[in-house]
């Protein structure tokens, strides 16, 4: 009984420590509607901040996957998404670019958002713009 208890603290010790990737879906919808960047940063930077880099000879910055996980739990949101491009700004370092629509009832948003890494090396979100 004593190992099952043991057992059962370490599972919850470990499991609690691990980075929560539940998405904000209301609050990206708000950002874009209101265009609020610093908002839109921080939730587009928390959907990839459990994304390590993954560095290749074709990709030196190692963020394609990050790329397509930040797409994907975006559509997961029920946004209209779709990448445009991924390192092709020639920025140092090089940054991407994804677009994002959502129909509020009156009418249609659309944002592209910029994202590339940090001075930590993690893929964030730097912009947002029209």
């Amino acid at each position: 009984m004593k190992k099952l208890l043991i057992l059962i603290l370490m599972f919850s010790l470990v499991s609690g420590c691990k980075k929560s990737t539940e998405i904000k879906c209301e609050g990206l919808v708000a950002a874009l509607e209101m265009e609020n960047l610093e908002m839109m940063k921080q939730l587009v930077s928390e959907l990839g901040a459990d994304q390590d880099p993954k560095e290749t000879d074709t990709d030196r910055d190692g963020h394609y996957n990050s790329y397509l996980e930040v797409i994907r739990r975006l559509k997961n949101c029920g946004l209209e998404v779709a990448g445009i491009c991924y390192g092709c700004i020639q920025t140092l370092p090089a940054m991407s670019e994804i677009r994002i629509s959502v129909n509020n009832g009156s009418g249609s948003i659309t944002r592209i958002i910029d994202l590339s890494r940090d001075d930590s090396g993690r893929f964030v979100c730097k912009n947002m713009h029209r």
